[in-house]
């Protein structure tokens, strides 16, 4: 029997949403792109929250990267956690969240 298809991205193409929230949202890689995404930088956020809390998690967490994003997670894992949650409320702030 076969599944039914995942409904959320219809509604999300359908309502608008861009690609990159798109892929986002569904955590899948919706479209071809050879720049860095979104998603991207969600996976590496989330790795980089796995690793700052110690948390067991970051064990089954797998994300693949290339030269820029292993030179962006390189930089965000030498922050020191404070200089991190300040730097994510700053963006937070910006975006007017």
């Amino acid at each position: 029997m076969e599944s039914p298809p995942d409904i959320s991205p219809i509604i999300l193409k359908h309502w608008g949403f861009d690609n990159d929230y798109q892929e986002v949202a569904s955590n899948r890689k919706l479209y071809s792109n050879n720049n860095i995404s979104y998603l991207d930088i969600a996976r590496i956020a989330n790795h980089l929250l796995l690793m700052k809390n110690n948390d067991d998690a970051i064990h089954d967490h797998y994300i693949e990267l290339d030269l820029l994003g292993a030179e962006v997670m390189y930089e965000l894992s030498q922050l020191e956690l404070s200089e991190l949650n300040k730097q994510v409320h700053d963006i937070i702030k910006r975006c007017g969240i």
